[in-house]
C-alpha cells in the first residue's frame, strides 16, 4: 500500500447537487387523517328558497273594460230586481222604522203640556174658551202631529227613493210586483199609509211572507208591490 506524497492533495468539487433523500410514505394513517376521518361530514347547505314578491299569474285580477263593467252592473241590477229581500233584513228594517216612530211620538208626547198651553192661549186671544177635556185634546194633538211628522220622515222618502230609513240601511227597496214595471208613488202611498196599518193589526200580515216565494205580505198584495234587494 503506497502512501501519498505529502502535499499531494486532490481537491475536486462536485458540481452536481446531491440528490435529496427520498421521503417514502409511511404505511398506515397519520393522526391528522385519523381526526379528519373520525369527524362527521358537514351537512350540505340548503339552497335558500326565493320568495316570490309578486302575485301568481292566476291571482292577479284582470283589468276589465268599460263594456265588461257595464254588463256586470246591469247583471247585478237585474239580479236585485228579481230577488226578493230576505226576511231577516225586512225584520231589522221594520225595527229601525219602528224605533223612528217611537222617537217621534215620544218626543211630541213629552211636550204635550206645552203644546196644549199654546193652544189654549191661542184660543183665549180670539175670545174662545176651551170646552173639551184637556187630556183628550192633548192626545188628539199628539196624534195629529205624529202623523204629520211621520208622513214627512217616512212616507215621502219612501215615495221619492222607494225606501225608508230602515230599508236604506239594510239595502231594501219597494218595487212593482211585476219585475219589468216601475212602481208608482200611489202604490207606495197605498202600501205605507192604508194597507200597512191594516196588515200590522191582523196577524196574517206577519205570517204570510213566510209562505210565499216572493215574501209578499198583505199590504204588498193590496198595493201590488214587492220588496227587493237594492244593490
Amino acid at each position: 500500500m503506497t502512501e501519498k506524497k505529502k502535499g499531494d492533495w486532490d481537491f475536486k468539487i462536485n458540481d452536481e447537487p446531491e440528490a435529496a433523500p427520498s421521503k417514502t410514505k409511511k404505511a398506515g394513517v397519520t393522526a391528522a387523517e385519523r381526526v379528519k376521518k373520525s369527524s362527521p361530514a358537514p351537512a350540505p347547505k340548503k339552497k335558500e328558497e326565493k320568495v316570490a314578491l309578486g302575485l301568481a299569474s292566476d291571482q292577479v285580477p284582470k283589468r276589465q273594460t268599460m263594456s265588461q263593467v257595464a254588463r256586470r252592473m246591469a247583471a247585478l241590477e237585474q239580479y236585485a230586481e228579481i230577488t226578493p229581500a230576505f226576511m231577516k233584513d225586512r225584520i231589522f228594517a221594520n225595527v229601525v222604522d219602528l224605533a223612528l216612530f217611537a222617537a217621534v211620538i215620544g218626543g211630541i208626547y213629552s211636550f204635550r203640556g206645552m203644546i196644549y198651553l199654546e193652544y189654549v192661549n191661542a184660543l183665549a186671544e180670539k175670545g174662545i174658551s176651551q170646552l173639551y177635556d184637556p187630556t183628550l185634546v192633548q192626545n188628539v194633538q199628539v196624534t195629529i202631529l205624529s202623523v204629520v211628522i211621520l208622513f214627512f220622515v217616512h212616507v215621502i222618502p219612501s215615495i221619492i227613493w222607494t225606501k225608508s230609513l230602515g230599508k236604506k240601511i239594510f239595502q231594501i227597496r219597494i218595487g212593482h210586483a211585476e219585475v219589468d214595471r216601475h212602481v208608482r208613488g200611489f202604490q207606495i202611498f197605498l202600501r205605507e199609509c192604508l194597507a200597512k196599518p191594516i196588515s200590522i193589526l191582523c196577524v196574517v200580515g206577519f205570517i204570510l211572507p213566510f209562505f210565499n216565494a216572493n215574501r209578499r205580505s198583505v199590504h204588498d198584495y193590496v198595493a201590488g208591490t214587492t220588496l227587493y234587494i237594492d244593490d
